[in-house]
């Protein structure tokens, strides 16, 4: 009983002389509080917005859903090597996505898309730009 007694005097103790420290330093209390609310309120809203991103970026994706396929003609594995700037790899062609959907009964849209840089000109402006190529199946 003792025991329990005397570590009940030093909590005591310890509140006691902490809050007469915290009286006789005001400002150093108050900077110090402060800077614990806004570190933590930093922390909240960081992960707060984190995880807004993340489940916008989610939802967006999800949206696109899990029955897309997309193909891109190459090879999956690289070789050893130099590359000479030359390629074995035939390119896709329009033929090759009416040939696609034609095959399978599963695929409900096949879209060809192509993409590169080009120059456009309206009037007198003419600009050298990025432009992507689809045919209207790409907008159901």
């Amino acid at each position: 009983m003792a025991v329990f007694r005397l570590k009940v005097m030093d909590i005591v103790e310890v509140i006691r002389i902490s809050w007469d420290s915290l009286r006789a330093n005001k400002l150093r209390s108050l900077l110090t509080m402060l800077g614990v609310i806004i570190g933590v309120s930093a922390v909240i809203l960081l992960v707060s917005i984190g995880e807004g991103a993340r489940k916008y970026i989610r939802k967006e994706l999800g949206g696109l859903g899990a029955n897309i396929l997309i193909v891109v003609p190459g090879k999956t594995a690289k070789e050893g090597g130099m590359h000479m700037g030359t390629s074995s790899v035939r390119k896709l062609v329009y033929d090759d996505a009416l040939l696609l959907k034609r095959r399978s009964a599963h695929i409900q849209y096949s879209v060809p898309v192509v993409v590169g840089t080009s120059w456009v000109k309206y009037r007198k402006n003419k600009r050298d730009t990025y432009v992507v190529g689809v045919t209207d199946e790409y907008f159901p």
